[in-house]
């Protein structure tokens, strides 16, 4: 199974607000908190550690992307499903579902945990103050690749799988 920690996509959001009208209003103090101090998850990741999950990585490119590289590097592929998705509640009410989901998808700078391992050992992990969601599956078809799963099972393709530092920068 393939779980995340925390709600991905609050940073993306924080960023997103910065410099806006939307910046002072109540419901964005958190989503700017998220971007200007993200909170590395070290204590989930030597917990999951010494319960038995072998594969984790930080969400600070993006979670598709991050998790395409442990697709890549385990000649696996992973299925991401939509609906199982996390978002953070502020990021829904400031911006729509949709755009939540995108940004939860593709921003990155979140420093949340993405996790692969046993489904018993990933709902283990999930505490009062973190949750630890369950999103989707590690499989044989599309080996090397992440995907995102519509609730129609079609692939969706957010506008970003999140952030390449070696694509040039005049390259969408």
């Amino acid at each position: 199974a393939v779980a995340v920690s925390g709600t991905p996509g609050a940073s993306a959001g924080g960023f997103a607000l910065l410099g806006t009208d939307r910046e002072d209003d109540p419901a964005a103090a958190s989503l700017l908190t998220a971007h200007r101090r993200p909170v590395a998850r070290l204590a989930l990741g030597r917990a999951a550690v010494d319960a038995g999950v072998g594969c984790a990585i930080d969400i600070s490119d993006g979670l598709l992307q991050d998790l395409g590289h442990i697709a890549e590097r385990s000649g696996t592929g992973i299925e991401i499903d939509l609906a199982a998705l996390p978002l953070h509640p502020a990021a829904v009410a400031l911006f729509d579902e949709q755009q939540a989901r995108d940004m939860a998808l593709g921003g990155g700078e979140d420093y949340e945990l993405a996790l692969a391992g046993p489904a018993v050992a990933l709902a283990a992990l999930a505490t009062d103050d973190l949750p630890v969601t369950v999103i989707g599956r590690v499989v044989d078809s599309h080996p090397g690749e992440a995907w995102a799963i519509a609730e129609d099972g079609t692939r969706y393709e957010p506008p970003s799988a999140g952030w390449d530092q070696l694509r040039s920068s005049d390259t969408p």
